[in-house]
């Protein structure tokens, strides 16, 4: 198992045709989008830059829409940084973030931060702030491809569903999403409240689970993939 799911602000597009390369025969992907990633973030995020600065032949998982826009913000980027460097005197030492490469096992795993005390309050905002959107149907048309894309390579894609913080979650926005996933008749492994793990659970953000809370969600996704390949 190898987990390619580094960051939500990568895009969708290019997390699934960075993955596109090393799927065989037979393999079994798990797309299990953050909720944000539903509602936006389909294409290029700033986060993306930061990547691309250091992984330039990333540029190929890019759709060509965006790549005017990459070179454009990688020039802003760059001089701003140059700025607060230079000019500013600020410094960014990231080796103990829990974003670090030195926090990656070799399954793509991030377990820098296993062992560490967790934070008093979790980052990030609600769900709930999506009440009102609509999911666009760039999510739709790059999903069916991607799926297309696997069912010719021999392999199976699964859907599913984030882990969540309790306090972060909103049943309207989980069951629009499920209700979503079930009209495109795509394969999904459980029900988005089988993921809302209690805040105790995770380490800094809605998102990030402690060490507890990895195996909780863990065993119950492997036991939802194997009922669903028993049938």
């Amino acid at each position: 198992m190898v987990n390619m799911a580094l960051h939500a602000g990568l895009g969708l597009y290019f997390m699934l045709n960075e993955v596109k390369e090393y799927i065989d025969q037979e393999d079994i992907i798990i797309i299990i989008p953050e909720y944000s990633l539903y509602y936006r973030r389909i294409r290029y995020q700033r986060t993306l830059y930061r990547v691309l600065e250091v992984y330039p032949q990333g540029i190929k998982y890019v759709d060509t829409l965006s790549i005017p826009k990459v070179f454009f913000t990688h020039f802003v980027l760059k001089i701003q940084k140059n700025i607060d460097f230079y000019l500013l005197h600020k410094k960014t030492n990231t080796l103990l973030s829990e974003y670090s490469k030195m926090g990656l096992n070799k399954y793509g795993d991030q377990t820098l931060h296993l062992g560490k005390r967790e934070k008093e309050s979790l980052r990030g905002l609600a769900i709930s702030r999506f009440r009102y959107k609509t999911i666009p149907n760039d999510f739709i048309i790059l999903t069916e491809e991607f799926l297309e894309f696997v069912q010719n390579k021999k392999a199976r894609v699964f859907f599913s569903f984030p882990c969540i913080a309790k306090s972060r979650y909103d049943d309207r926005i989980g069951n629009s999403v499920w209700q979503l996933l079930k009209e495109q008749k795509y394969p999904v492994l459980g029900q988005p409240g089988n993921y809302v793990f209690e805040d105790a659970l995770f380490f800094d953000t809605q998102y990030h689970l402690n060490i507890e809370g990895r195996k909780n969600r863990t065993q119950r996704l492997i036991l939802q993939l194997s009922a669903y390949l028993q049938k």
